[in-house]
């Protein structure tokens, strides 16, 4: 078998993608099932016959940084693609977290999921602008807002439920309406003065949009 083959493609991440998404659902059914190993086959030789995937899993598994939980993967994956005798040992363990490397390290080269919104989130928790990625503070409330509205059906949620989601999330409650809507507000404002490369507006739309009375909606737009 041939080390990688730039294939014409119109979207290579959303195929590998596709591909782990069924990966998923019978690892979910039956991990040791005849079904899901050979579709992982399927799924490592994708990667590996497809630029530039097989350089990116390659220094995954070479990289001292890499948790040995996707190391291991390693001989599993060269058997597979070498057409040799196949590993006894089918990688289960790990196999999430190597995929999420994977879609990481290829959004690096330029590749795109191709979710169609300016903004998109991998596997890892990751966000992207217009493909670019978005360095969050995880800790921050602002980030625990937008994580939480982009994941809201249409992108809005209520002060009421932001405020229920941040209690969970650690940073305590808010009893009245007023000040569960002023930490709300203080925390979009810390955000827009934030890192220059955090956008504010989408061309004239506000990324964060205040629906007075209401709550708060995240512009998350096609393109």
């Amino acid at each position: 078998m041939s080390g990688r083959i730039a294939q014409k493609m119109n979207n290579p991440l959303e195929k590998l993608e596709n591909r782990f998404n069924s990966l998923v659902k019978l690892k979910e059914e039956d991990p040791y099932s005849s079904r899901f190993f050979i579709e992982l086959q399927k799924y490592f030789i994708f990667i590996n016959d497809t630029y530039p995937f097989g350089d990116i899993a390659r220094s995954i598994f070479s990289s001292s940084s890499t948790p040995s939980t996707v190391r291991d993967i390693k001989e599993f994956y060269e058997s597979v693609i070498s057409g040799g005798n196949r590993s006894k040992i089918t990688p289960v363990i790990g196999l999430s977290l190597f995929h999420g490397l994977l879609v990481e390290n290829a959004k690096k080269t330029g590749l795109t999921t191709g979710c169609g919104k300016v903004f998109c989130r991998d596997n890892l928790g990751n966000y992207y602008y217009r493909d670019k990625k978005l360095k969050f503070n995880k800790k921050s409330i602002y980030y625990h807002i937008f994580d939480y509205l982009y994941s809201c059906p249409d992108n809005k949620a209520t002060y009421s439920e932001l405020n229920t989601h941040l209690a969970k999330s650690g940073f305590g409650d808010k009893n009245s309406t007023d000040k569960k809507k002023e930490r709300i507000r203080n925390a979009i404002k810390v955000y827009e003065k934030s890192d220059a490369k955090f956008p504010k507006t989408i061309g004239e739309i506000p990324v964060f949009e205040v629906e007075y009375g209401v709550g708060l909606k995240l512009n998350n737009i096609d393109i």
